[in-house]
């Protein structure tokens, strides 16, 4: 079995870099041909959706008159009711290449999703990253990389014009995981998508009454981190409906799984299924959030909710991922490691909010709805 996957794995990679190649030839033809178009801002973001830090940077971008905005969606994900004239929202294709080759601005949300794609030495490459904060080790700190993909990176890194970060606490984690990069590059401003969180915080009530969750009820939301390992989801489920059975009458018990597979988690019952909305209005309608590893505790910080941490495979994760600092002196909440201790831990959450206060200041510090315009006065003025 072991052989026959990494055959699967062998012919996959092989066919990528093979389209990327033809891709790469249709660049550098487009690149001779066409001349660079001043004004123009192709945005890539981390899955092909209208969301995140790149939604929210195109909607302050496009106050600004003389751009034009080329925003890459999957074919099912554009938005229909987009009149902007100044925004396309464009599938993966030719198209989107010859936007790509004569962009002046390419916007990034994560490292890899255009990796192999070159951009002329004229654009300038933005890395917005599609993370608060830092956590658990990631791009090229995380150690089991494949030889191959760690100089894919490498090289795709090197295009990088401007690193986005959350705290200066964090810069020099940034600079390690992406290759020492230039720390002058690394900007440290906010996230554009905490703008929205902060406007939207404000409309709590119409965002519970929207899912019909009664006045007065908290709302626990169970947020794991993604796996690769599909067996794992079959516990995120057993959790959800452990809890669910011993404290629903108490609380309502919502899910926001990462978008990779929420579709593969079939949510039934009285459970509140979140996936489908904005994890921002997720994380504004519920009281308490449960997660394990995942950087979502850094947004969360900034409502100053209460966090609890389900951690029943810490060491094993630990030694397969690796963190930036010590778990367990470093989330801002109670630890545990069973079913039993969560319900025992949520008895005491309230306990913990000057932590998450702490947590917040030093982590995520930038909460005042002007993110956006600071980080696009930025890259206008490189």
């Amino acid at each position: 079995m072991e052989f026959v996957s990494s055959c699967k794995k062998t012919i996959k990679r092989t066919a990528k870099n093979i389209v990327l190649l033809f891709f790469n030839v249709i660049i550098t033809g487009f690149i001779l041909i066409f001349k660079i178009q001043r004004g123009k801002v192709v945005y890539i973001p981390v899955d092909f959706s209208f969301r995140g830090n790149a939604k929210f940077l195109l909607n302050e971008w496009i106050t600004v008159p003389g751009y034009q905005h080329i925003f890459l969606c999957g074919r099912n994900k554009i938005p229909l009711d987009s009149k902007d004239e100044n925004v396309i929202f464009c599938p993966f294709g030719l198209l989107f290449i010859y936007h790509y080759s004569t962009a002046e601005y390419i916007i990034r949300e994560s490292e890899f999703n255009s990796i192999g794609l070159m951009p002329r030495r004229e654009s300038k490459v933005i890395q917005l990253w599609h993370a608060a904060g830092a956590f658990k080790k990631f791009c090229l700190d995380i150690a089991d990389r494949p030889e191959s993909l760690r100089r894919s990176r490498v090289n795709d890194i090197k295009n990088w014009d401007l690193v986005l970060c959350s705290s200066k606490e964090l810069v020099d984690i940034y600079s390690s995981a992406f290759g020492n990069f230039d720390k002058k590059k690394i900007f440290v401003g906010g996230l554009p998508r905490n703008d929205y969180l902060y406007h939207v915080s404000s409309e709590k009530d119409l965002i519970r009454k929207r899912y019909d969750i009664p006045r007065g009820k908290k709302v626990i939301i169970y947020a794991p981190t993604f796996r690769d390992n599909e067996t794992d989801y079959r516990l995120f489920l057993d959790f959800v409906i452990f809890l669910q059975e011993r404290v629903g009458n108490n609380y309502i018990v919502a899910v926001r799984f990462h978008p990779k597979i929420a579709d593969k988690i079939k949510i039934e019952g009285d459970i509140l299924d979140l996936n489908s909305c904005d994890v921002e209005e997720a994380l504004v309608v519920s009281d308490i959030l449960i997660t394990d590893y995942s950087s979502i505790i850094f947004d969360y910080a900034l409502l100053d909710k209460p966090m609890l941490f389900y951690a029943p495979d810490l060491d094993d994760y630990y030694d397969s991922r690796g963190f930036y600092f010590d778990y367990r002196n470093f989330v801002p909440g109670p630890i545990a490691e069973t079913k039993e201790d969560v319900l025992e831990q949520l008895e005491n959450i309230n306990a913990y909010s000057n932590i998450v206060a702490e947590f917040r200041e030093k982590f995520n510090p930038y909460f005042d709805g002007k993110n956006s315009r600071r980080i696009l006065e930025k890259i206008l003025s490189m």
